[in-house]
């Protein structure tokens, strides 16, 4: 059973509201909104108990890096459900933007974001951890 990490410093319909799923009917990861709005956009994703201690954490590991997105934290919810709050990339993924053309990038932003994935992936070594962990 999920255990003594699931600390909730957020409930939902009090301080985050559900919206709609972001991949299909029977997806794990919704649309939200700040109760009241603010910044920055974020997103809910349902967990599976199974693995949501370990997903949970690594997750919060890693959320101090400005590269690497937010994870704020757990949300309490009547649902029975494991909810994880995260900031919300609101233009999807990087390889999805390249791979569908919308985004073209001067040279100088690609060595941009390429110096920050760079940044990102030497914090996630340092910490001892292996990308795809």
């Amino acid at each position: 059973m999920f255990s003594s990490i699931q600390i909730y410093k957020y409930e939902l319909n009090v301080n985050v509201k559900q919206k709609r799923s972001l991949n299909g009917n029977n997806g794990k990861f919704y649309e939200a909104d700040w109760i009241p709005k603010k910044d920055p956009p974020i997103i809910l994703i349902v967990m599976d108990e199974e693995t949501a201690e370990q997903e949970a954490s690594f997750y919060m590991k890693f959320s101090s890096h400005p590269h690497i997105v937010h994870t704020f934290g757990f949300v309490k919810n009547d649902l029975q459900l494991i909810m994880l709050l995260q900031e919300r990339a609101p233009y999807g993924d990087l390889q999805t933007l390249l791979q569908a053309g919308t985004f073209q990038p001067s040279g100088k932003v690609l060595v941009t974001i390429f110096l920050q994935i760079i940044e990102a992936m030497i914090y996630i070594a340092s910490q001892d951890t292996v990308h795809g962990d």
